[in-house]
């Protein structure tokens, strides 16, 4: 920022995301891409498993290294189950407490 922006920022919106609470929607890139994040964690998994073949004789490093890779196979399973939409009324469902007592209905 230079000295004559005075400390303002200029807001940009971009489907409804302001650049204000969110600075990347201002380089055109706003998301997590699964592709990218499968292929990463199947090669680290895969590699992984390669390790196998190495040069160390005990087997506590193969169990180290087995279950390293199941528990990213794993993980990368429950991300990949699919989510509801954002605007989906399941997803944005209000709390309405329904005892009389609750705290919030005093």
């Amino acid at each position: 920022m230079s000295s004559s922006d005075s400390g303002h920022v200029k807001e940009i919106v971009r489907n409804g995301i302001s650049s204000i609470d969110e600075p990347s929607v201002n380089w055109g890139w706003h998301g997590f891409n699964r592709k990218f994040g499968n292929a990463v964690g199947i090669s680290f998994a895969v590699f992984m498993l390669l390790m196998l073949f190495g040069n160390h004789i005990g087997n506590v490093e193969n169990i180290y290294l087995v279950s390293i890779a199941i528990a990213v196979f794993v993980i990368m399973a429950i991300a990949t189950k699919p989510h509801p939409p954002r605007d989906s009324p399941k997803r944005n469902k209000i709390f309405t407490p329904t005892d009389p007592m609750h705290y919030a209905n005093n």
